[in-house]
């Protein structure tokens, strides 16, 4: 969950449950390391998947064919993937579209929500509409216009220049300074910890703003170089395909060392109860006892001594077992395993070295 932009309290139900957390985005093991989680980043499994679809998408002419798009430059509409989201945004990317009218507008939909929805905003517009075929559009696409969500960091990892655009209601912009615990909204943003990409998360986005930023990214525009600059590094941040193994690999690297560690910490207790057995058996081997005074020595009983250590450690075995075995183990969890053994210790040791005093009262 991304916990690091709402519901930050989540994080102690992470901290407490999980084992091992994997991460897709990397500005996020910096976050989950100052929260106390150790968290692992291997890639995005996006890279995936942008890599295995564009490789198969169809050439630029075959899906203009395909689709009945002309020869002039597309812009893409990706105006989200939920009912309330093509409501809060395609108005205003239909009204974009007609302030460009020398480019090619073409809404990427989705098969899930019908497309009378899409026609709602588009019906008298010069737009075109394909169907779950995003990566495709994207692939040929000049530029893009995009809600924000994961669609603006598939964007940049295919290399296509962006606008981010979200019309929020108004007391949602009003409120959004305390909810919010992020300084950006979209993914290229927050891996990139800088504006590389404008965002229009907004009341009532301005159409002027939006054309022209939307013609500073298009060929031959003043941004256009810098961000396709800033989408190389992104990729490099993000790291290359074979993430999901990478991933895999780990997952199965972890499972083999627990079953060692397991392996370690048996034979470990095992050794710690042989070691308590010899104590109760053979206590004048304790460091020390021997070289005390006649009259020092008298004082102890250095067999009871031995089988209070002894029981002791007995007490204690079950946080030996514990404590490799469960990194994130919780301190309280432990002192409850070691709190018996010391009171038991302390105890018998301070009663059997004042016995002469308590057999008087």
């Amino acid at each position: 969950p991304k916990v690091w932009a709402w519901k930050e309290r989540r994080v102690k139900q992470l901290k407490a449950w999980v084992d091992r957390l994997y991460i897709i985005f990397p500005f996020e093991k910096e976050y989950f390391r100052g929260k106390g989680i150790e968290a692992h980043f291997e890639g995005n499994p996006l890279m995936d998947a942008i890599t295995q679809r564009c490789a198969a998408a169809p050439s630029e002419a075959e899906f203009r064919a395909e689709h009945g798009l002309d020869e002039r430059p597309i812009v893409a509409l990706l105006a989200g993937s939920r009912v309330s989201e093509i409501k809060a945004n395609l108005n205003f990317m239909a009204r974009l579209a007609g302030r460009v009218p020398d480019r090619q507008f073409v809404v990427a939909g989705v098969s899930w929500i019908d497309r009378e929805w899409y026609e709602r905003y588009t019906e008298h517009m010069p737009i075109k509409f394909v169907c779950d075929k995003t990566y495709e559009l994207l692939q040929i696409s000049e530029a893009a216009v995009v809600t924000s969500g994961t669609a603006t960091l598939e964007t940049a990892l295919i290399g296509i220049p962006e606008v981010v655009v979200y019309g929020i209601p108004w007391l949602y912009e009003k409120v959004k300074p305390y909810l919010l615990k992020i300084p950006f909204v979209s993914l290229v943003n927050l891996n990139m910890g800088r504006e590389v990409v404008r965002e229009m998360v907004v009341y009532n986005p301005s159409v002027d703003d939006a054309e022209l930023e939307l013609r500073s990214i298009l060929k031959g525009g003043m941004k256009r170089e810098k961000m396709l600059r800033d989408f190389e590094e992104l990729r490099s941040i993000i790291g290359g395909a074979g993430a999901s193994e990478r991933f895999a690999q780990d997952i199965v690297k972890t499972i083999q060392n627990s079953k060692l560690m397991f392996l370690g910490a048996v034979i470990f207790a095992i050794v710690w109860c042989l070691i308590a057995l010899f104590l109760r058996r053979y206590p004048e081997t304790m460091s020390g006892y021997n070289t005390m005074p006649k009259a020092k020595r008298e004082k102890f009983d250095i067999h009871k001594i031995g089988h209070l250590i002894s029981n002791a450690m007995f007490v204690g075995t079950p946080s030996v077992l514990l404590s490799p075995l469960m990194p994130n183990i919780d301190l309280y969890t432990l002192l409850l395993c070691w709190v018996p053994c010391g009171i038991v210790l302390v105890a018998g040791i301070y009663v059997n070295v004042r016995k002469d005093k308590f057999q008087k009262q």
